[in-house]
C-alpha cells in the first residue's frame, strides 16, 4: 500500500471558505442590530422627519437586505461571499447616506441627534475586509465616506456638522483595517490548526500502522539489510511527523539530532518536551546546552542501558544566579551511587565542564533502581566558591 505524505500545511488544509463564512454570519447579527436601533432612532424623531414616507422605503430597502443576508447564511452561505452581495449592500448603504440630508432637511445638527441610516453600512466595510482583505474593504470605506460627506455637507447643506462627518468616515477606515488585520490573523491560526490536525490524524495512522511494522522488523529480522532499511524508513517518518526542521538551529536543533542518532543506534526512544517560550541564549549557550544534552543522551543509551529517555525544559523567571533556562535528561536505564562512583572522563569533559565554562550549573541525581537525571541551569552565572 503506497503513502502519500503531503509537503506542507499547504496540502494539508482544504481550500474552502468556512472561516469567512462563519464570520460573516457574525455580520448578519450586526446588521440586525445595526438597523434595529436605526429605526428605533427614526420611530422616536418622526416629527422632525421632512419625509417620514422616504424614511420608511429606505430603512425598508436595508431591512429587506438585512432578511436576506440572514436567510442566505441559514440556507446557502455561499451567496455571501460574492462581490455582487458587497456591491448591493455598499449601494444601499450610499443611498441611506445620501437620502439622510434630504429625510432630516432643514433639521438642526444640534436637533438631529441620529442619522438615518446609523452605523449599518459598517456592515458592507466588515463583510468586503472578511472576503476579500484590506484593499477592497478600504475601497468600501472610501465611498461610504464620500457618500455621507456629500449627503451632509451638500444635500442637506449642514456646513456646521463637519466634525461628525469626519469621525464617521475616520470609523469607517477604522473598520477596514481593524478588520482586515483581524481577518488575516484568523487566516493564519486556521491554517495552522487545521496543519496540526492533520498531521496528528496521520501521524496516529503511521504510528498504528506502519511504524508498528517497521518496529516488528527491526526486532525480528535476521536480515541486517532490512533491518537497516526498516530502521531508516522509521528515522525519516518520525523526523517529518515530529522531528525538528532541518534549517533550526542551536539548543532543539541538537536534541533532535541527538534523539535521532539514539534511536538509529541504540534502539532508544528520547521524548522532547521543549515549550515555545523558551527564551533567546547566546550562539555558545545554545551550543553548550545542545552538546552537553546530547551527551547525557548518549551516555544513557551507551552505558545504562536505558530504553526511554525524556528531554525536558522551561524557562526561568526568579532563579537566584540568574539563569534563563533549566533543562533536565531524564533515563529509565541502570543508574549508578554518585556517592561513591565518580563520574567518567564524557561526563565531566563534555557536560559539566561544558556547561559551567558558559556560566551555568549542573547536577546529577541517580540509583541503580530509579536511573539518572542530569539537570542544567544555564543564561546567568553561577558564582564559583572557594
Amino acid at each position: 500500500m503506497a503513502i502519500s505524505i503531503p509537503s506542507g500545511p499547504a496540502d494539508l488544509v482544504p481550500t474552502d471558505r468556512s472561516l469567512e463564512i462563519g464570520v460573516l454570519r457574525g455580520i448578519v447579527a450586526y446588521r440586525w442590530l445595526t438597523i434595529a436601533w436605526a429605526t428605533l432612532a427614526v420611530v422616536f424623531q418622526r416629527d422632525h422627519l421632512t419625509r417620514e414616507g422616504l424614511a420608511i422605503l429606505a430603512l425598508g430597502a436595508a431591512i429587506a437586505f438585512t432578511a436576506w443576508s440572514t436567510l442566505a447564511a441559514r440556507n446557502d452561505a455561499g451567496w455571501l461571499i460574492r462581490r455582487s452581495a458587497v456591491v448591493i449592500e455598499t449601494s444601499l448603504g450610499v443611498s441611506l447616506l445620501l437620502l439622510d440630508g434630504v429625510i432630516w432637511g432643514g433639521v438642526p445638527f444640534e436637533t438631529r441627534r441620529q442619522s438615518l441610516p446609523w452605523a449599518w453600512p459598517h456592515a458592507a466595510i466588515l463583510t468586503a475586509a472578511a472576503v476579500f482583505g484590506m484593499r477592497p474593504a478600504l475601497a468600501v470605506a472610501g465611498v461610504l465616506a464620500a457618500s455621507s460627506w456629500w449627503g451632509e455637507l451638500e444635500v442637506r447643506g449642514g456646513q456646521d456638522s463637519w466634525v461628525g462627518v469626519g469621525s464617521k468616515s475616520a470609523l469607517y477606515f477604522l473598520a477596514a483595517i481593524g478588520t482586515a488585520l483581524v481577518m488575516r490573523r484568523l487566516r493564519v491560526a486556521s491554517t495552522q490548526i487545521s496543519a496540526a490536525r492533520a498531521r496528528e490524524e496521520m501521524a496516529a495512522t503511521l504510528h498504528d500502522g506502519v511504524l508498528q511494522t517497521l518496529a516488528v522488523i527491526q526486532r525480528r529480522s535476521d536480515d541486517e539489510e532490512l533491518v537497516d532499511l526498516a530502521r531508516r524508513q522509521d528515522r525519516e517518518l518520525r523526523s517529518h511527523l515530529w522531528g525538528t526542521p532541518a534549517d533550526q538551529d542551536g539548543f532543539e536543533a541538537a536534541v533532535a539530532l541527538a534523539a535521532t542518532r539514539a534511536a538509529d543506534g541504540y534502539d532508544l526512544a528520547v521524548q522532547s518536551l521543549l515549550p515555545d517560550d523558551l527564551p533567546s541564549l547566546p550562539k555558545e549557550i545554545e551550543h553548550a546546552l545542545g552538546g552537553a544534552v546530547a551527551e547525557a543522551i548518549t551516555n544513557a543509551s551507551k552505558h545504562a542501558q536505558a530504553s526511554r529517555v525524556v528531554v525536558y525544559a522551561e524557562p526561568l523567571d526568579d532563579d537566584a544566579d540568574g539563569h534563563l533556562v533549566f533543562c533536565s535528561v531524564n533515563d529509565d536505564g541502570q543508574g549508578f551511587d554518585v556517592e561513591t562512583t565518580p563520574p567518567g572522563q564524557g561526563m565531566r569533559h563534555s557536560i559539566q565542564d561544558r556547561i559551567e565554562a558558559v556560566g551555568g550549573r549542573v547536577e546529577i541525581s541517580s540509583s541503580p533502581a530509579s536511573g539518572t537525571e542530569v539537570r542544567f541551569w544555564v543564561g546567568g552565572r553561577t558564582p564559583r566558591h572557594g
